[in-house]
């Protein structure tokens, strides 16, 4: 439920909205990403039932806050006024 009510207010200004998409995209891709890979591979001591727990645990969390940043991204390129398009350059 916070997750919608935080996504929801994001569109109310899409020139503030696309500040956070930098952000979640760093979290997200590097730190989480990153973090996953070591524990995984890092803590060979543990289970390894609880170890895959963990890893998975911080990859969904990854994937999670990449959704969030490509929809920053989409609602400040379709709120704007005018309207930018999506999806036009390589980096898209």
């Amino acid at each position: 439920m916070i997750v919608f009510k935080l996504l929801y207010h994001f569109s109310s200004n899409p020139k503030i909205e696309f500040n956070w998409h930098p952000f979640f995209m760093t979290i997200g891709f590097i730190y989480l990403y990153g973090n996953s890979i070591l524990i995984y591979r890092a803590f060979y001591t543990l289970r390894k039932k609880t170890l895959k727990l963990i890893h998975a645990f911080i990859h969904m969390t990854a994937f999670i806050l990449t959704v969030i940043a490509l929809k920053t991204v989409f609602d400040s390129h379709d709120f704007a006024n005018p309207s930018i398009p999506n999806m036009y350059s390589l980096h898209s």
